[in-house]
C-alpha cells in the first residue's frame, strides 16, 4: 500500500513510522491462531529501536525530514535493522521458515518521522459485535418501494450493530414522488464509518448488460465528509479454497468520488457492465459519518449492451 501511494502522490504525502523498545502487544499466534497478548523484551541490539531506546526517553518524536545530512545525523542513511511486528507473531517451532520480525530500513529514506514509545501496554479488545448474517442472493432486485417498518423488507443492514450504530428509522416523510423512504442516522464522537443498506442479486440473468441503480436523497450533515452515496459491487465466485486469506469484490463503482451532502431532495446514480466473471452483485444505499440521509423513489434497470 505504501508503494502504491508513493508512485501516486509522491513527497505530497507524509511518513510517520512507529517504533517501540519493549512491552506488550496483540497479535494472532504464529501460523494464525487466536488473538492474544504477546510480551518482548528490549530490541535487538544495534537496531534502529536500541539507539532511539537509548535516548532514555519514555515517549519520542523524531523528524528526520528536518534533521541534518552530516555529522551524527548521517548515522539515519545507513542501513540497520528496525523491529516488524504485523498481526501474527510467534515462531514455529522448528523455524524452518527462518521468520524473523525484524527488516532492515535506511531510516530517511523510509520515513519522514519516527514516534517511538519505550514501554508499550496491549491493546484492549473491543466488545464483540453482534454477528451480521450473509444475506441471502435474489435472482432480481425486490422492494425497491422500501415497504416495511424499520429495515425495509428483503434489504440488509450493515454498520448497524456497533457501539455507535447507525440507526435505520420508519419512514418519516414521502420521497419527491410521493413514495416511502428511508432514514439512516447515526451520532458518534468520530466522524468515519457507513451505514448501508443492501441487497445481493445473482448475476447470471444480467449477463452482456448494463446496470443502472438510482435513488433520490437528500441530507443532514454533521461533519466534513459525511453524506450520502449508492453503489455496485461485483463479486465473483467464492472460492473453495480455504487458503485464500481474502477474496476481493471483481468492482465497485461509487456514485461519486465522495460521498454528497444535499438539504433539498436531489438524485444519486450509479452505471456499470456486469463483469463476465460475477457470480452475484450488490446494490446499496450508504450514509457515511455523522447525520442523517433519506432515500426514496428506487431505481434499478438493466439494459442490453451494444457491443
Amino acid at each position: 500500500m505504501g508503494g502504491c501511494l508513493d508512485e501516486m502522490v509522491g513527497r505530497a504525502q507524509r511518513v510517520i513510522g512507529t517504533s517501540f523498545d519493549r512491552g506488550s502487544f496483540m497479535a494472532r499466534a504464529y501460523p494464525g491462531g487466536e488473538l492474544t497478548d504477546h510480551t518482548v523484551p528490549a530490541a535487538p541490539p544495534a537496531s534502529f529501536d536500541a539507539v532511539l531506546a537509548q535516548a532514555g526517553l519514555p515517549l519520542l518524536a523524531l523528524d528526520l525530514a528536518g534533521a541534518p545530512r552530516e555529522g551524527p545525523a548521517a548515522w539515519l542513511a545507513s542501513e540497520m535493522p528496525m523491529r516488524s511486528i504485523g498481526g501474527i507473531y510467534g515462531f514455529p517451532s522448528d523455524n524452518k521458515l527462518g521468520v524473523v520480525y525484524t527488516h532492515t530500513i535506511r531510516p530517511r529514506e523510509c520515513f519522514d518521522a519516527v514516534l517511538f514509545v519505550a514501554e508499550t501496554t496491549a491493546t484492549r479488545p473491543n466488545r464483540p459485535s453482534l454477528p451480521t448474517p450473509d444475506p441471502v442472493v435474489l435472482p432480481v432486485p425486490s422492494n425497491l418501494e422500501l415497504s416495511g417498518d424499520g429495515i425495509p423488507a428483503g434489504w440488509q443492514a450493515l454498520g448497524v450493530h456497533r457501539r455507535y450504530l447507525h440507526a435505520i428509522i420508519p419512514p418519516d416523510e414521502p420521497s419527491p414522488r410521493g413514495g416511502r423512504t428511508v432514514r439512516l442516522s447515526r451520532a458518534a464522537p468520530w466522524r468515519w464509518g457507513g451505514g448501508q443498506l443492501i441487497q445481493k442479486i445473482s448475476a447470471q440473468a444480467f449477463q452482456g448488460q448494463r446496470l443502472r441503480f438510482a435513488a433520490a436523497f437528500r441530507t443532514v450533515a454533521e461533519n466534513i465528509g459525511a453524506g450520502a452515496l449508492v453503489f455496485l459491487r461485483f463479486l465473483p465466485k467464492p472460492d473453495s479454497d480455504e487458503s485464500d486469506f481474502y477474496v476481493g469484490p471483481l468492482a465497485t463503482v461509487i456514485s461519486a468520488p465522495q460521498p454528497l451532502q444535499s438539504p433539498q431532495w436531489a438524485t444519486l446514480a450509479v452505471e456499470a457492465d456486469v463483469p463476465e466473471a460475477a457470480d452475484t452483485f450488490v446494490i446499496g444505499l450508504v450514509l457515511t459519518g455523522n447525520g442523517a440521509a433519506w432515500f426514496g423513489d428506487l431505481e434499478f434497470t438493466a439494459t442490453v449492451r451494444s457491443d
